[in-house]
């Protein structure tokens, strides 16, 4: 009798200690989902304070809404291409002003820090061989860089053939 009540103590407090480390684990599971969703929801506006923060950037930001008008919503028929960087899409502004929009790829593996870096390098080339970089753009549909386009193809069809 006494082994019976033993037995069957040990298995209710079992069942409890699993029972709660189940509901722990749930709710600190549920807390880092919310806190996922909450930084999502500010990223953007962190993203371009970022940006705006950094004294050696002379860099225009474009409004997402302006770069989706232009590229008629990053649509194939716009595509020129893609590399190791993402897609790139033609697109017009309102001016008439033709651009050329990169848009990168989630698969890169690009952060931030690495596209800060990259808008600052290259918004500080000149050349007249290189294509002017017209300012960049961080929102929802990810980082796009803003081009000046170039017709006439791509380099890698004028150097490879």
């Amino acid at each position: 009798m006494v082994v019976g009540i033993v037995v069957g103590s040990s298995v209710v407090i079992s069942m409890i200690i699993i029972a709660s480390w189940y509901m722990f684990r749930e709710r600190t599971a549920s807390k880092a989902l919310e806190h996922v969703r909450i930084n999502e929801i500010v990223t953007h506006d962190t993203n371009v304070q970022i940006l705006q923060k950094e004294e050696d950037m002379s860099l225009p930001l474009f409004d997402l809404s302006r770069i989706i008008v232009a590229t008629d919503n990053l649509s194939p028929i716009n595509k020129l291409g893609e590399g190791g960087f993402g897609s790139v899409y033609k697109g017009i502004l309102n001016d008439g002003q033709q651009i050329a929009v990169k848009r990168l790829s989630n698969s890169s593996g690009q952060g931030l820090n690495e596209f800060k870096t990259e808008v600052k390098l290259i918004s500080k080339l000149q050349h007249r061989n290189l294509v002017k970089l017209f300012g960049c753009c961080i929102q929802e549909e990810g980082k796009l860089l803003i081009y000046e386009y170039m017709p006439n193809k791509s380099l890698d069809y004028f150097i490879f053939g």
